[in-house]
């Protein structure tokens, strides 16, 4: 849903139109996260040795269930996958206005 109303009658055609035609390179759904199988990604690094951070531990009793269940789902899409890199990072967790948990 696009709000269109600031737009004159030829200009939210143009647009719809273009919209139209360009559909594929939209998600369809919340599961569509796109592919590009060709990418290949290098990261320059300055230092051979990885930084150190303190583990600041998912609170158990609040919110560890969700956190769980959430990741368990993008591995299981194959979104993610479990890492032993000493250059991976901890899970960051951000609360909305409700104190839920935003993806």
């Amino acid at each position: 849903n696009i709000d269109l109303k600031g737009l004159a009658p030829e200009q939210r055609s143009v647009v719809l139109r273009m919209l139209a035609q360009e559909a594929d390179a939209f998600s369809q759904n919340d599961d569509d996260i796109g592919c590009i199988p060709d990418l290949k990604v290098t990261t320059k690094l300055n230092d051979e040795t990885p930084v150190q951070k303190n583990y600041m531990a998912v609170p158990r009793p609040l919110v560890f269930p969700e956190v769980k269940s959430y990741v368990e789902d993008l591995v299981n899409k194959n979104y993610i996958r479990i890492s032993t890199s000493p250059y991976s990072s901890p899970v960051v967790l951000r609360f909305g206005p409700a104190s839920t948990i935003e993806n």
